[in-house]
């Protein structure tokens, strides 16, 4: 396998794991539709590429970086989760649809940013790859890692988008919205508990 492949994957792989954005993107593109998740998605990929920056500067700074920086970072998701929770279960108590995310592109970016699986699944894949060919994980082959990391993620989205516009699964969600906001607000809460109790 090439390493761009290997790169494409890396980011494709990070982006299909489930987490909040993949909870999210079902909601909206089964509510709202297509057009609704691809807007989502591009304030998303901003963020992932900001995580991609600080995994690699991770792995090619070893650890330099101070650990209070992604200590304070995972306080900053564990509290955007519980808002975000509380905010879902929120809008099936009050049944207002358009109670959690308005704004496509700045939730998106929002949560991609504070997204609690971002750094340690990021880590995980990205850190493999430079395993593999440990040559591209120097500052002179940065842009590259970059290129094919974001391909990766652009796909991903892609993939998530389209399978959350099949009938079945958007009938399913939207037959059960109430009941789904209330099981993905408590999930968005287990995510920002386990994330504190990793921390602490």
């Amino acid at each position: 396998m090439s390493y761009q492949l290997a790169l494409f994957l890396a980011g494709f792989i990070y982006i299909v794991t489930p987490g909040p954005v993949f909870l999210a993107i079902i909601s909206l593109v089964s509510k709202r539709g297509k057009a609704f998740g691809f807007k989502f998605v591009s304030g998303a990929i901003f963020g992932c590429m900001m995580w991609l920056v600080l995994t690699c500067a991770s792995i090619i700074e070893a650890d330099k970086l101070p650990h209070v920086l992604f200590t304070a970072l995972a306080v900053l998701c564990a509290g955007y989760l519980f808002y975000l929770g509380a905010k879902m279960i929120m809008s099936s108590v009050k049944e207002k649809k358009d109670l959690v995310f308005n704004k496509p592109f700045r939730d998106g970016l929002m949560l991609a940013s504070l997204n609690p699986k971002s750094y340690p699944v990021m880590a995980s894949v990205f850190t493999g790859v430079s395993i593999q060919y440990s040559e591209l994980m120097t500052w002179s082959q940065f842009w590259e890692v970059f290129v094919f990391g974001v391909l990766g993620f652009a796909s991903g989205y892609s993939f998530m988008v389209m399978m959350a516009d099949i009938k079945p699964i958007k009938t399913f969600y939207v037959r059960h919205i109430r009941y789904a906001s209330i099981v993905f607000g408590l999930v968005f809460w287990g995510f920002a508990i386990s994330l504190l109790y990793g921390v602490f």
